[in-house]
C-alpha cells in the first residue's frame, strides 16, 4: 500500500465505551447486591433477653449469699460445746431461705417469657 492511499479510520464518539462502562457498573451492582442478600448474616437471637439475664445474675447472687452464710464456723473455744454457733437463725433459717430464694429466681428468669424485640417493634409501627 502507498502511504497517499492510507485513510485513517474516522473516529466515532466514545458512546459504546460509556455504554459498556454503564453495563459494566449496573451489572457490578445487581451481582454485589445478589451476593449480599445470599451471604447476609442475620444476628443470631438470644435464647434468654436482657431482663433475664439481669434476674438470672440476681438468683446467682442470693445462692451464694446463702451458701456463704451456711457455711459454719468453728467453735469460740474448743472445750465447750456452743449450739449457738451452729444452730444460730443466720444458719437455720435465713441462709437456707435466701437459696431456695436464689433457685426460685432462676427458675422464674428461665421461664419468663418477656416481649421480644419484634413485638416491641411491631407496636411502634402500629403506633407510627
Amino acid at each position: 500500500m502507498s502511504k497517499k492511499n492510507y485513510r485513517k479510520p474516522e473516529s466515532k464518539p466514545s458512546t459504546e465505551k460509556k455504554e459498556t462502562v454503564a453495563k459494566k457498573e449496573e451489572i457490578g451492582s445487581a451481582g454485589k447486591s445478589y451476593w449480599d442478600k445470599k451471604y447476609e448474616k442475620e444476628k443470631p437471637e438470644l435464647l434468654f433477653g436482657k431482663s433475664q439475664f439481669i434476674i438470672i445474675a440476681v438468683g446467682l447472687v442470693l445462692l451464694i449469699l446463702g451458701f456463704f452464710l451456711m457455711s459454719g464456723g468453728a467453735m469460740i473455744d474448743e472445750s465447750k460445746w456452743d449450739s449457738g454457733v451452729i444452730y444460730s437463725f443466720t444458719r437455720i433459717t435465713l441462709a437456707p431461705f435466701l437459696v431456695l430464694l436464689g433457685l426460685g429466681a432462676v427458675g422464674y428468669a428461665i421461664f419468663y417469657n418477656g416481649k421480644s424485640e419484634k413485638e416491641i417493634e411491631m407496636n411502634l409501627d402500629k403506633e407510627s
